[in-house]
């Protein structure tokens, strides 16, 4: 079979790390033929070139930057993307007799582009569903549902599930929402839970916890983004609340429009239970990662989509109990206690946070039995294999 991925969130295929090139090297290792097209990385650009990694056809395209730019900047490349993709798409795979068509749901220009080529090609395409844009940003105050944005994310979300033969979502929650805005694609809808490679460490001697002096604390995480979509404020809260207790630790590590806001917050509060840790080598963050106590995960509480944070396949990979501070509208909370893999409460709920956190600091069974719980659901639902043979299962009925 030859398949065709479109993903702005491609990183060197010859690597094979995160979820959308885990999956893409996946269908390649199973024996079929892959091409990709996705944006070139870092800040060494040149021309747009055809290239192979790792047995896989890829067309690196020199677009606009997408991150570390303004709203403005970013939507502009977005849009200039669709003609970038479209253009090459002709250039280098027009000929090819593609069998299926696989992309990211965002941004929402990439199902465009499928929308644009799908007639050619005349093949099923499967949209990987697990981003949502315009219905969130509403509610966040960025724009108001009746603007000019709102109306072109609306659009361009309406043309993609009217383009894809199937949707791809990581629960439930995502099947009722998406029905509840379009009815009727409702049988397009597919369950399929996010997926990652299982985390290998190399040989090394590294140790966060050593370098840090850290040896004896309770180490609890967070990492990512730090942006409107993440309440880093109920951190904060929690971490001034749980002061006194001189054992737990708390980390952040990533970047994102509020680091340095909430950096200088931290000091000005007082808050000596709070380290920040810059992004890092990927092995290196794994291996911090996997020497934490407990995971958190904080969702703005004015969000207003199911959302399902792409971090928990890394904590279930490594079997990190989970502290969820959740919106109203995702089932995020439901799927923990179906799984028995955390804790979680309302964003805003500061007392049900630290009642959660004292639960899981106070009780080394509990945290072991959402560790084997987590690795469990993980080897049995959420390998790239498992993604790969429910995409195919689901396209042959």
């Amino acid at each position: 079979m030859k398949v065709l991925y479109l993903s702005i969130s491609l990183g060197n295929l010859s690597l094979n790390q995160g979820i959308y090139t885990n999956l893409a090297v996946e269908f390649k290792n199973q024996g079929h033929n892959v091409y990709a097209i996705a944006p070139q990385r870092g800040d060494d650009r040149r021309d747009t070139f055809l290239a192979e990694e790792n047995g896989i056809s890829i067309i690196r395209v020199n677009t606009n930057a997408f991150s570390g730019v303004s709203m403005i900047k970013k939507g502009l490349a977005y849009q200039k993307m669709i003609f970038q993709f479209y253009h090459n798409i002709r250039k280098y795979f027009w000929d090819i007799h593609f069998d299926l068509i696989i992309s990211t749901s965002l941004p929402l220009e990439l199902p465009y582009v499928v929308h644009l080529i799908k007639g050619h090609f005349k093949c099923p395409f499967y949209l990987l569903q697990y981003d949502y844009l315009w219905q969130s940003a509403v509610n966040l105050g960025l724009y108001s549902r009746n603007s000019l944005p709102c109306l072109y994310y609306r659009n361009l979300e309406r043309i993609a599930y009217k383009t894809a033969d199937y949707i791809g979502v990581p629960t439930k929650g995502n099947i009722d929402f998406i029905t509840k805005f379009y009815p009727k694609f409702q049988s397009r809808i597919r369950l399929l839970p996010m997926f990652l490679n299982p985390i290998k460490f190399t040989e090394s001697e590294y140790s966060f916890r050593k370098e840090e002096g850290l040896e004896d604390k309770f180490l609890v995480v967070y990492g990512g983004s730090v942006g409107l979509a993440q309440k880093i404020d109920y951190l904060l809260t929690l971490a001034s609340s749980c002061i006194d207790i001189k054992d737990i630790c708390f980390l952040i590590i990533g970047k994102g429009q509020f680091w340095e806001k909430i950096k200088k917050e931290v000091t000005e509060r007082g808050l000596t239970n709070i380290r920040f840790v810059s992004f890092m080598p990927q092995d290196k963050y794994l291996k911090l990662l996997s020497e934490c106590d407990v995971g958190m995960v904080i969702l703005n509480e004015k969000l207003a989509s199911p959302n399902f944070p792409s971090k928990t396949v890394s904590y279930f990979n490594l079997g990190i109990p989970i502290l969820a501070s959740i919106d109203y509208v995702t089932d995020y909370g439901r799927f923990l206690e179906e799984t028995n893999t955390g804790l979680w409460s309302y964003s805003g709920d500061n007392d049900k946070l630290k009642s959660n956190l004292v639960e899981l600091y106070s009780s080394s069974e509990r945290r072991e039995e959402m560790h084997n719980n987590s690795l469990q659901f993980y080897a049995s639902y959420m390998k790239p294999e498992h993604a790969y043979s429910r995409i195919m299962e689901q396209i042959q009925k």
